[in-house]
């Protein structure tokens, strides 16, 4: 049985911003805009146009981070640094590439509706977190693909010069 725990953080000021996490096994899914569930709401009533309108407007922010959570699909729940301070969470997730970390993301909502569910909601993520296995492929910085990058840039600047100070013979 799949073993899930969801949580919607909405900011207190504007409830339109809210993103739905939802931990399954140890993987993270996100839903930034709500943006699935809004659209039928938009179209049933006689004023079609207008509601449309406010929304794109208000949500056209995160209608991009719409798009890159499709893009990004669930996040493993170790690649997942969370933080509540003052109200706000924030979480950084690595996305992976060939088992190396790429990028990061981060998700920040400031002044959440609901700080205690917030830390239920962490305090659950570090629990999962702490019975997973990593998904690194090798220990350290060597899980980066900057550093990868960063070596073969080294390794060939070292080449160039080591050609250039060979004496002809």
């Amino acid at each position: 049985m799949t073993d899930t725990y969801t949580y919607t953080a909405r900011n207190s000021e504007n409830p339109e911003r809210a993103a739905t996490f939802t931990i399954v096994d140890d993987h993270l899914r996100v839903n930034l805009t709500g943006l699935d569930d809004q659209i039928p709401q938009m179209l049933s009533g006689s004023q079609q146009i207008r509601p449309i309108k406010q929304f794109l407007t208000t949500q056209s922010g995160t209608l991009l981070y719409k798009i890159i959570e499709s893009m990004s699909g669930p996040i493993h729940i170790r690649d997942v640094a969370p933080n509540l301070t003052d109200e706000q969470l924030n979480l950084v997730m690595w996305k992976r590439v060939g088992g190396l970390r790429l990028a990061p993301m981060q998700i920040s909502i400031q002044k959440i509706d609901n700080p205690e569910a917030a830390a239920l909601f962490l305090e659950a993520l570090t629990e999962r977190q702490a019975e997973t296995d990593s998904p690194a492929v090798l220990p350290g910085l060597m899980d980066y693909w900057a550093t990868w990058l960063g070596l073969l840039l080294g390794l060939i600047t070292l080449i160039k010069k080591f050609r250039q100070q060979k004496p002809e013979t």
